[in-house]
């Protein structure tokens, strides 16, 4: 039988069989919903197993909140699955008091976040900024943009002041040349 006949509805003559991964994932939702709403043990475990993707997405939105944003350069996981089947459903789990990086000045940004909105950009290069971004500990354009050129990955290939270019616009100590007050 064709997956058409097996799926269809029962009044088009169908057998009305649900997809499988359909049915884990809403089980799967309800008992993650069930566990942080019960507020013991295993949702204590949840969020602190939930704080590692944030971590590594270097998005200062809750993931399970705005499922939109693509986290696609992480590593899979459970967190990284849920995320994408409910980005797929076009929903979302806010979890209280969970913990998310913030952001440092007015008109900040998560550095991942102007990446992925970014046109034409690969999903190697948003991994590889990713990495970058992880080993010189920054999460916001202006943690990057205050930066000191001491310390940096040799396998980012010197592309951590690319990076300030493309985020930034200029490197902190060129945009203070550009802008400082005439000499007289």
């Amino acid at each position: 039988m064709s997956r058409k006949v097996l799926r269809a509805p029962i009044e088009l003559g169908g057998l009305a069989l649900p997809n499988m991964q359909t049915i884990q994932d809403q089980k799967g939702m309800v008992n993650v919903m069930r566990q942080l709403q019960l507020g013991k043990e295993i949702a204590t475990d949840f969020t602190i197993l939930l704080a590692q993707p944030q971590l590594d997405s270097g998005l200062v939105h809750p993931i399970l909140d705005k499922t939109y944003i693509d986290i696609s350069y992480i590593e899979p996981g459970m967190i990284v699955h849920l995320h994408d089947r409910l980005d797929a459903l076009d929903g979302s789990i806010v979890i209280e008091n969970q913990w998310c990086p913030k952001l440092q000045r007015i008109h900040d940004e998560s550095i991942m976040e102007k990446i992925s909105k970014l046109p034409g950009v690969k999903p190697r290069e948003v991994q590889h900024t990713n990495q970058c971004r992880k080993y010189m500990r920054v999460i916001t354009t202006s943690q990057l943009d205050s930066m000191d050129d001491g310390g940096r990955n040799p396998d980012c290939d010197g592309r951590a002041n690319h990076l300030q270019r493309a985020l930034c616009g200029t490197p902190f100590e060129d945009s203070l040349r550009e802008h400082s007050a005439p000499e007289i």
